[in-house]
């Protein structure tokens, strides 16, 4: 929470700053440029299944209650288990920072922009 505080960011990790990030909206950017050209279907809270294909958004804010606290969902596990939750049967991690997460209960399939991060990390990530 201190760190939070520190860089008045609330749903930006440390790791994301040293991946090169610099505020929420760059995050959001991302985002949106690797979401595609679909038309967005509607926003879903965590636990819901969509009624029907297409591009959704996850709606996986905390209640008020927490949010008086800054606490948010920066972290890849949770953020994974939320879309598994969702009904996900494979999940896509874009990550730039060698992520070791994984997951027991749906493929999990990583995806990394860095070739240097591909050479030598011995098949971890899909191409």
């Amino acid at each position: 929470m201190e760190y939070c505080k520190s860089v008045r960011q609330y749903s930006v990790s440390p790791g994301n700053f040293a991946g090169g990030l610099s505020t929420i909206e760059e995050k959001s950017m991302g985002a949106l440029i690797k979401s595609g050209s679909r038309p967005i279907e509607g926003v879903l809270k965590v636990g819901v299944k969509p009624p029907h294909r297409g591009l959704w958004l996850l709606d996986s804010t905390p209640d008020p209650y927490w949010m008086q606290f800054g606490i948010t969902n920066p972290n890849d596990n949770e953020g994974l288990m939320d879309l598994v939750a969702c009904h996900s049967h494979i999940v896509f991690l874009v990550t730039g920072r060698r992520n070791v997460v994984g997951s027991a209960v749906a493929p999990l399939y990583k995806n990394n922009g860095k070739l240097s991060h591909l050479q030598g990390h011995g098949g971890g990530y899909g191409l």
